[in-house]
C-alpha cells in the first residue's frame, strides 16, 4: 500500500492502532490478560493522539506529497486479518516493532517537524510496548 500524503499516513496509523487494539482486546482472556488490557487501553490513547495531530495539522496535510513510503506486508496483514488465536506475545511484539519501523520511516519522509516529532513519539511508544511483550517470551 503506497502512502503519499500526510493524511494517508495518519489515517493508516489510526487504522493500524485500531486493528492492533482489537487484537489486544480479543486476547484479554489469555495468560497475560493484564498486559493485553493495558495495551488495549494505551492503544485507545494513541488513537486519540493521532486524531488530535490530524485535526491540528489539517492545513499542512495538503502542502507536500510524500514519496516512496509503503506499508510493510506485516502491517498490511494486520489490517486485513482477524485477531490471531491463541494470543502470542512474540507475534504482538513483531507487530509493535513493525509499527515502530513504520512510524520512524514516515517521520523521515514528512517535511513537517511537528508531525515528524509526533510520529517518532509513536515509534518510541511502540518500541516500549514491544519490550513489555518481549518480557513475556519464554526463555
Amino acid at each position: 500500500m503506497q502512502l503519499n500524503t500526510f493524511s494517508a499516513i495518519l489515517d493508516t496509523a489510526i487504522s493500524l492502532e485500531t486493528a492492533l487494539g482489537k487484537r489486544y482486546e480479543a486476547a484479554s482472556g489469555a495468560e497475560a490478560e493484564m498486559l493485553y488490557r493495558e495495551l488495549a487501553k494505551d492503544g485507545r490513547k494513541r488513537i486519540r493522539y493521532l486524531e488530535r495531530i490530524r485535526r491540528e495539522m489539517v492545513t499542512e496535510m495538503i502542502l507536500e506529497p510524500i514519496r516512496d513510503l509503503t506499508l510493510p506486508d506485516a502491517l498490511t496483514g494486520l489490517l486485513s486479518a482477524e485477531a490471531a488465536s491463541p494470543p502470542d506475545p512474540a507475534k504482538f511484539e513483531t507487530l509493535e516493532r513493525a509499527m515502530a519501523d513504520f512510524y520512524n520511516k514516515a517521520a523521515e519522509k514528512i517535511g513537517l517537524d511537528e508531525a515528524a516529532r509526533a510520529l517518532r513519539k509513536m515509534a518510541k511508544g511502540s518500541n516500549r510496548r514491544a519490550e513489555r511483550l518481549a518480557a513475556l517470551a519464554p526463555g
